[in-house]
């Protein structure tokens, strides 16, 4: 009898086993089961029947969106005339543009040194460049940094008010609690 209650016994799954088999993310699930007031906590924590078709239920009604795989870009496409021996797959690079310091992301098959964003890439010298496009280029660059240098200006006297004022404020209270100590 002890043997036959067993084998009936339905076998509980785990947050992590949950997750994978919903196809979403483990911390997704802490979310939805935090919403729900469930007291599930970690990876190994067991799942009740009637928490996991509450659980269920709210990710068929689009409580958690679904895991996302991406597929491989590959540089160039595959043709029958044309058979890449291996096409090296599109990776995403992250870099800093030397002109206006911004981070930008760029695609490419290995890590470049690339040296402006697209946004800069007009403003860089080319070999050759005739002088109406020199003078645009620096013109352009004069009104871009004043602005950048105007607003780098206004946050710097904004943040010192804001020390002066934590400073006195600082002062009166410590001003107050010597004359209370006296």
């Amino acid at each position: 009898m002890a043997g036959e209650d067993r084998a009936t016994t339905t076998v509980r799954p785990t947050m992590a086993e949950l997750a994978k088999d919903l196809d979403v993310g483990l911390l997704d699930l802490y979310k939805l089961a935090q919403e729900l007031k469930f007291n599930l906590t970690r990876g190994a924590a067991k799942v009740t029947p009637k928490q996991e078709a509450r659980l269920r239920e709210q990710v068929a009604r689009g409580g958690i969106r679904h895991r996302h795989h991406p597929e491989i870009v590959y540089a160039q496409p595959r043709t029958a005339v044309n058979p890449p021996e291996r096409l090296a797959p599109l990776l995403t690079f992250r870099d800093q543009c030397t002109c206006c310091k911004d981070w930008f992301t760029y695609e490419a098959e290995r890590q470049a040194t690339r040296l402006s964003c697209d946004t800069c890439e007009p403003h860089f010298p080319l070999k050759g460049e005739d002088a109406n496009r020199e003078l645009a280029r620096l013109r352009d660059h004069d009104a871009r940094l004043r602005g950048a240098v105007e607003r780098a200006w206004e946050s710097s006297a904004a943040a010192a008010r804001e020390a002066d004022r934590a400073f006195r404020s600082r002062h009166s209270w410590m001003r107050t609690l010597v004359l209370a100590m006296c």
